[in-house]
């Protein structure tokens, strides 16, 4: 069954399952679109945005009206957003979870100023194979010593150990943080088997 989804366009940027993303929403098309999402409870995908003429613009992607980035990957992560400073000027720093994953099936054409597409939810095997075991300790132990080489508050820290328990979170946050390509990041979303993203990070990057 297909469901409603906003669409927040960024050039190549994407959101992975089990991170949250801390974005500054300014222009009043994008705050609108906030603010409808909170009220109705529709989550908001950050999508990977493409040029026209973008090599990578295929059979994997969907066009949108967007003036910039008139072309988006269909698969794609999303939740609905906290809203965690209003600004004076009008701006708002929300956080948006990677709750859900999804595929757009259609672009809807509404009257409203933002992007609204329909998507069929994408379920990941997220059970960890015997023989992975020992390569997810690896990608935890590499995500650890980041942290603590770099996140120098401590009650970022708090923030982000607590999340190092479940496999589909420790590699969200090693793919977010530790994997620079853009279009790497977008490869292992749009894989499915929690085995597989495991595997290839440990043997191609």
């Amino acid at each position: 069954m297909s469901k409603i989804v906003f669409i927040f366009p960024l050039p190549k940027i994407s959101l992975q399952p089990g991170t949250r993303k801390p974005l500054n929403i300014f222009e009043p098309r994008y705050l609108q679109m906030v603010k409808d999402a909170c009220a109705k409870n529709i989550p908001i995908a950050l999508a990977y945005g493409l040029l026209e003429g973008d090599k990578a613009v295929e059979s994997s992607c969907v066009s949108i009206l967007h003036e910039a980035l008139p072309h988006i990957h269909k698969t794609l992560c999303m939740g609905v957003p906290e809203v965690v400073q209003e600004c004076a000027d009008g701006s708002m720093v929300i956080m948006l979870p990677g709750k859900i994953k999804g595929k757009v099936t259609k672009v809807i054409d509404s009257s409203a100023p933002y992007i609204i597409c329909e998507y069929e939810e994408l379920l990941d095997q997220n059970e960890l194979k015997p023989e992975n075991i020992l390569l997810l300790r690896r990608l935890k132990t590499q995500l650890e010593k980041w942290v603590s080489k770099t996140v120098k508050l401590e009650c970022q820290k708090d923030i982000l150990n607590p999340c190092l328990t479940q496999p589909c979170r420790i590699v969200g946050l090693y793919v977010e943080l530790l994997i620079e390509s853009p279009e790497i990041k977008q490869e292992i979303l749009e894989m499915s088997d929690i085995n597989d993203k495991i595997q290839y990070l440990i043997f191609n990057c």
